[in-house]
């Protein structure tokens, strides 16, 4: 079986996000090569402008495996996570997911549960992005206007 996996919104390291053109074109590589394309969303509640829409949508119902992670958006140390995947893979990763983590928080998921649809969540997602918005203008800032490379220069004098 093959397998691409990527991050289509805010890419780790790189912070990068695939274009509306690069997702479709992503799904139709997986679709040529019967591959599985696994989505990890684990913060795009946090763009600075518009949440990038999945690649999980009802034209790429059947090649999408898509992974969220709550550790970004509620707290560093929550473990809790979803999985929306199409019916044929569904085996696998009730066995993948059982050796890895037999017994969920039941508690997790039910604060998760209880969270996620709070006008709480959302205010706090929004506080995020704004204050991760910030911090990207000043380093794009500092970097445009060479604050960054004499900072550098000096670092390794």
């Amino acid at each position: 079986m093959s397998l691409i996996y990527l991050q289509p919104a805010f890419q780790n390291p790189t912070g990068v996000s695939l274009s509306g053109e690069r997702r479709a074109a992503v799904v139709e590589l997986a679709r040529r090569h019967r591959a599985a394309l696994v989505e990890d969303d684990f913060a795009a509640e946090l763009a600075y402008d518009r949440v990038p829409s999945p690649l999980r949508t009802a034209e790429a119902f059947n090649e999408v495996i898509y992974v969220k992670s709550f550790s970004k958006l509620a707290a560093p140390a929550f473990r809790a996570a979803v999985i929306v995947a199409p019916n044929h893979h569904e085996r696998a990763l009730r066995q993948a997911q059982h050796g890895l983590d037999p017994f969920p928080s039941a508690l997790a998921q039910a604060v998760l549960a209880r969270y996620l649809p709070s006008r709480e969540f959302q205010e706090h997602t929004k506080r995020v992005a704004s204050m991760l918005a910030a911090r990207w203008e000043a380093l794009r800032l500092g970097s445009t206007s060479g604050l960054l490379l004499g900072a550098n220069a000096e670092a390794s004098q």
